[in-house]
């Protein structure tokens, strides 16, 4: 019976474990459509950290990078450029380079927001060069 309870102890730990694991920026760069509107799990270091403060919020766009690569992230939560971060993210894929596309993805995962819509301009004046300049045309959404 103790074999028994143990077994599933760490079988349940090892499930545990596997569900918790942060997904590699690089492979979420390479193929984002694999990611697309899926809630993820992402680590790294926020290289660079531009805020925007509206309303009763404040938010941030920053470029999250780890050792496979680096991404654009809209965080929901207030941190600090060189942190270490961990954090769900949802994945915002643009079919092009479309700044329309990127506002709908930004409505759909702020419309519970007061100043959504401000908000949402915002992020992506900040957002469309960023994600240019980086070649990449993913975004992580925090949620």
């Amino acid at each position: 019976m103790i074999k028994k309870a143990a077994g599933l102890i760490l079988v349940l730990s090892m499930l545990l474990t596997l569900g918790s694991c942060s997904q590699k920026l690089g492979k979420i760069k390479e193929s984002p459509e694999a990611y697309v509107d899926k809630t993820i799990r992402v680590r790294g270091q926020l290289e660079k950290v531009f805020p925007l403060v509206l309303g009763s919020g404040s938010y941030s766009v920053g470029v999250l990078g780890d050792d496979t690569g680096v991404l654009p992230v809209l965080l929901q939560t207030k941190m600090a450029s060189g942190s270490q971060i961990k954090i769900k993210a949802r994945v915002a894929a643009l079919t092009a380079d479309s700044s329309d596309e990127l506002e709908a993805a930004l409505l759909g995962d702020l419309a519970d927001e007061a100043t959504v819509q401000a908000l949402a301009d915002n992020a992506k004046r900040l957002l469309m060069p960023l994600m240019q300049s980086l070649g990449i045309n993913s975004v992580l959404v925090e949620q």
